[in-house]
């Protein structure tokens, strides 16, 4: 990435901007062709994540999830990735 960015700064020094024209460069915008197709890893994940939670209380505990069925939703984190989300929560619980 660093070096495609040093590529367009060179490009900018070399292009001529004449009245009032100017060349801007600024950081990327990343987007997500069909951001569904990842729900069931991110459903995993959660899965994975309140498991690994609740083993922490003993054999005898496990957990109820709520809200897998919202909205996926995505942002980006930094120049080359993007962080998917569900809002949900959970409750360890005794069997």
């Amino acid at each position: 990435m660093r070096a495609t960015a040093e590529r367009i700064a060179a490009f900018k020094e070399v292009v001529p901007a004449t009245g009032r024209s100017f060349i801007d460069v600024g950081g990327t915008g990343l987007a997500i062709d069909n951001p569904e197709q990842y729900r069931n890893a991110v459903v995993r994940h959660i899965a994975e994540e309140s498991t690994e939670y609740a083993s922490m209380f003993g054999d005898g505990y496990g957990i109820r999830i709520q809200g897998l069925e919202g909205e996926l939703y995505w942002q980006q984190a930094s120049e080359t990735e993007v962080f998917l989300y569900i809002e949900h929560s959970f409750v360890i619980e005794p069997r």
